[in-house]
């Protein structure tokens, strides 16, 4: 139902309130017709104002309801566009909604093969480390194994040295033996004088050394010709007061001298003492 037909009925039921008297009246009254028309006249007077009025108040609420009609109507417009902007925007946003998951699921299976990776490189790295503590261990060892093997290099050094002295000492002698005995036998068939063998050097000063190696009857000090030790010398070893043997020097360096070993009375060790007297 519109306003206007509103605004209708309610006139006539207001035309109808103030009929309503008149024909009460006319009904128990008798008829005076000049009164009853003036009396209309001026009820549709009053009818005709209060019409006009309301046509008045009518108008001014029609022109009210199309304002407000129209105010509405762009409300409606632009909640209409404003709904339209928000499911783009929603749109739009599901979108790169969309687009985000399907990075998430990237990353997500990334995160999953770098975790595996991560997984196979700490074993790797604890197979290595105990591949590494087991060469540290082996480098130690084998460190040990070469320090002993140097150690021992020095000794059979050491003793390679004693040995080619000792071949040496040992080829004069026999060169001198041949040569004694080369005389000897010259000196026999000549008329069998005497002769004195290998004789002793006698140092003239006290020497003093200390017994650097030992290898067999050979025994090596620490003193040579620097020092006046001379071939044939005799030096007599002794360890404390105990004495040990004697030595004769057989070959002679400048720095260190070697000699045969005899009469002993027990081994002769490395930093046992000797001296040309014990004086």
């Amino acid at each position: 139902m519109s306003t206007l037909t509103k605004i209708c009925i309610v006139v006539l039921v207001v035309l109808l309130l103030f009929a309503c008297p008149i024909f009460i009246q006319q009904a128990v009254e008798p008829v005076n017709w000049k009164r009853v028309a003036e009396g209309q006249r001026q009820r549709a007077e009053i009818a005709a104002a209060s019409v006009r009025n309301n046509m008045q108040v009518t108008e001014v609420w029609r022109g009210m309801y199309q304002s407000e009609k129209k105010d509405r109507l762009k409300d409606a417009k632009d909640h209409i566009s404003d709904i339209g902007d928000k499911d783009n925007q929603i749109s739009r946003l599901n979108g790169q909604v969309a687009v985000l998951s399907g990075r998430m699921n990237e990353f997500s299976v990334s995160l999953k093969v770098a975790e595996d990776n991560l997984t196979g490189q700490i074993g790797l790295n604890r197979t290595l480390s105990n591949h590494l503590k087991a060469e540290q261990r082996r480098t130690i060892t084998l460190r040990d194994q070469l320090r002993h093997a140097q150690h021992t290099i020095k000794e059979q050094m050491a003793h390679h040295d004693i040995l080619i002295r000792s071949v040496r000492v040992l080829k004069e002698q026999v060169a001198e033996k041949d040569t004694e005995i080369a005389d000897l036998r010259s000196k026999l068939e000549a008329g069998g004088a005497k002769v004195a063998v290998g004789e002793t050097v006698v140092a003239p000063a006290k020497i003093e050394a200390n017994i650097t190696a030992v290898r067999g009857d050979v025994a090596s000090l620490d003193i040579g010709s620097g020092s006046g030790v001379k071939k044939n010398m005799e030096f007599i070893i002794f360890r404390g007061a105990d004495f040990v043997a004697h030595l004769r020097i057989a070959d002679v360096g400048v720095t260190s001298s070697a000699g045969i070993i005899y009469d002993a009375t027990r081994a002769v060790k490395v930093n046992d003492k000797a001296a040309t007297s014990l004086d």
